[in-house]
């Protein structure tokens, strides 16, 4: 098993990072340790006081911003066929980023749809059972608002929107994330209702009251509104590659391994619940300030 060197680790999780959107939108942190604690820069408010020359500045303690890692251990095997490395004409710096989206791909849909109560034994089931991703996370923090029967993806929108309390809605970081398909149907939406009010395109994006971005994120089964800045990715930086002749497949097997860990900050977040008869009215979420 090789342990890749410090360099080579943080050109490894640069290479996932760039290749995968939601990595790219949240707050991921390279961890020192496997069980560890790490502030998270967005929620440290109001920890500036105004003193006079003679006084002295009492310190202020940002525990309340800190996010604890536990992180489990995620092994990602992967065959490389060595037709791969003859038509692509490929050095090791090409397999490496090859190896690295492989395994940013199936980081990123752990993050998203991880649940340790996942059933069953395929490849996504086992990957699941690793861990609680964001999605879980929202459900189990009693997050979701539920929408009325057969309502479109606009609606759901401006449903959770509005569950969300003012001073949510005034981060200018706030976000809507949606599945690719369900982004689709949005879309199509749109561009079809000439009275859509509070979603519509600008400048070839949409916008919830012309400030909060809607934005695609592959695999993710339902929306959620949140600043993606508040849910926290961990990697340790010890990751092991290990490369072994799979002489049946004619090609390598590569086999990679890290401690994984995944902490979402529920306050001001909502995420889709289910659907509602129409004689029955939806409950905001409970937490955060009105």
């Amino acid at each position: 098993m090789a342990l890749l060197k410090k360099q080579s680790t943080d050109k490894f999780i640069e290479l996932m990072v760039e290749s995968t959107p939601f990595l790219k939108l949240i707050s991921f942190v390279q961890l020192n340790e496997p069980v560890c604690s790490y502030p998270l820069v967005t929620l440290a408010r109001y920890k500036t006081r105004g003193v006079s020359r003679t006084q002295v500045a009492a310190l202020q303690n940002v525990g309340e911003t800190m996010i604890n890692f536990s992180t489990k251990e995620l092994v990602i095997p992967l065959v490389i066929p060595d037709s791969y490395i003859e038509d692509m004409n490929s050095n090791h710096t090409k397999v490496a980023d090859y190896v690295a989206k492989v395994f940013a791909q199936d980081l990123q849909y752990l993050f998203l749809n991880g649940d340790t109560e996942e059933k069953g034994t395929t490849d996504e089931a086992l990957l699941r059972k690793v861990m609680d991703g964001v999605t879980t996370q929202l459900i189990a923090a009693s997050k979701e608002v539920d929408y009325a029967e057969d309502a479109t993806n606009l609606e759901k929108i401006n449903t959770l929107v509005s569950a969300l309390p003012d001073t949510a809605l005034a981060d200018p970081n706030l976000k809507v994330l949606i599945g690719s398909s369900a982004y689709t149907e949005l879309w199509n939406e749109i561009a079809g209702d000439s009275v859509a009010k509070s979603l519509y395109l600008v400048n070839g994006v949409i916008k919830v009251r012309g400030k909060i971005e809607v934005i695609e994120v592959p695999e993710l089964s339902k929306i959620i509104v949140i600043n993606p800045a508040h849910i926290a990715g961990g990697i340790c930086r010890d990751i092991n590659i290990e490369v072994q002749r799979y002489p049946e497949a004619r090609g390598n097997k590569v086999v990679g391994s890290c401690r994984v860990d995944l902490q979402v900050v529920p306050d001001f977040a909502v995420i889709e619940g289910d659907e509602l008869d129409d004689d029955t009215t939806s409950t905001p979420p409970t937490g955060g300030d009105d």
